[in-house]
């Protein structure tokens, strides 16, 4: 999934509470990317923005 998400052979991911984050321009699109987890990004330029577990926020 990785290389199909991000170009590459790995992802760089960081674990943060979405009440830490604030969109300043807009809002990413949402797209299930599995059974348990959602994935955001640019809709714009493709850029993936998160993954978000089922049952987190």
């Amino acid at each position: 999934m990785c290389k199909r998400a991000t170009g590459g052979p790995f992802a760089v991911l960081v674990q943060a509470r979405l009440s830490d984050f604030v969109w300043t321009t807009g809002k990413p699109s949402v797209y299930r990317s599995s059974p348990i987890a959602t994935r955001g990004f640019c809709a714009n330029c493709g850029t993936p923005l998160f993954l978000q577990y089922d049952g987190t926020n």
